[in-house]
Parts: structure tokens; sequence; C-alpha cells
């Protein structure tokens, strides 16, 4: 009786999620910063949200740093303008939000040189508050590509290499690497 009881509570769930259908969205996120998974969910009133976990590679490419920096953001974004042809929609958004992660921050110099010009600082938590703008462009209701430039204002804690102690300050990289854009490629279900 009882395993009846949840048949058909997750039937009554499914409908409900297939009444509801091209509300969500999956897809892959892909930028000079890093890449990673992003989930977006329609919210009424021309709104979605975003949520994206992604791997900060900053320092990655120019051979300053080995591992990757976790990096996960949530923002509440609001569609201001619509046009449609031919089965494509374009939708121009703006949102604001936040981020967290564990990452390294801006450091001078670009490249590794032999020698070193390693990051020398240490990882740290990252916490910021950030805004977004974009445009996306929906292909026959399925297919969506998301052009979004996103900047963030917060503060990095990390461990002092030198003394030990707990180091705060402004968290560079949310602000310098503002204009670098964002290709997410999703699927709407």
């Amino acid at each position: 009786m009882k395993h009846s009881k949840v048949l058909v509570l997750i039937l009554c769930l499914a409908m409900t999620l297939t009444a509801g259908a091209q509300d969500y969205s999956f897809g892959l996120y892909s930028s000079i910063k890093g890449i990673g998974a992003t989930f977006e969910h329609r919210r009424p009133n021309n709104c979605f949200n975003s949520y994206t976990a992604t791997m900060d590679i900053y320092g990655m490419p120019t051979g300053r740093s080995n591992m990757p920096g976790g990096h996960f953001s949530y923002s509440h974004n609001v569609i201001y303008r619509e046009y449609g042809s031919n089965g494509v929609k374009y939708s121009l958004y703006w949102g604001t939000g936040c981020s967290a992660g564990f990452v390294h921050d801006f450091e001078k110099g670009l490249f590794a040189q032999p020698g070193g010009t390693i990051l020398r600082r240490n990882y740290g938590l990252m916490c910021a508050l950030d805004g977004n703008y974009g445009c996306r462009f929906t292909f026959r209701e399925s297919l969506c590509l998301d052009l979004r430039f996103t900047g963030e204002f917060g503060c990095h804690i990390r461990k002092d290499e030198i003394h030990g102690n707990q180091d705060l300050s402004c968290y560079l990289n949310g602000i310098f690497r503002a204009l670098y854009p964002q290709l997410i490629i999703s699927y709407l279900f």
C-alpha cells in the first residue's frame, strides 16, 4: 500500500514537470575564465534564474598555475527585450546575484618564465555580488546559445604565505575579468 502511494506521488510530480515543459535548461559553460555547467529555471514575468558551477582556470593557460579553482554563481535575470524571426528568439537581459568559490586572485605578471613567476599567493575563499548582461538566442524552442558578461565585486580571504595569518582583500579578478565573454550552450526541457 505504501509503495502505491509513493508511485502515485511520483507520477503526479512527473506530470507537473511535463506540463511546465521548457521551463528548465541545462548546458555547458565556456569562457576564458573557465569551464563548467549551467542550470537555468524560467520564472514568471520574463525572468529566469541561473546556477553555474565552474572550474576557474586563472593562471593555467599561461603556465602560472597547475590546479583549477572552484566557482559557483547564482543570478536572477530579467528579460527586457525579445525579438523573434524564422524560429529564432532573441532575448536581451540583465541580472544580479552572488558568487562564491575557492580560487586564486589577480597577481602581476602574465606568463611563467624560466626560473618561475608562478602564482605565489595561496588559493582563498571568494564571495561576491555580481551583475551580468547578455543575449540569448533560442532555436526552435529547444537549443539555446547565451552570450554573457559578468562582473563580480567582493572579497578574497587567503592564508598568508609568509606570516600564516589570514589576509582579506578585494577580489580583483572579478573586476578585471568582467569583460571576458562567456558562452553557454544549453538544451531546454
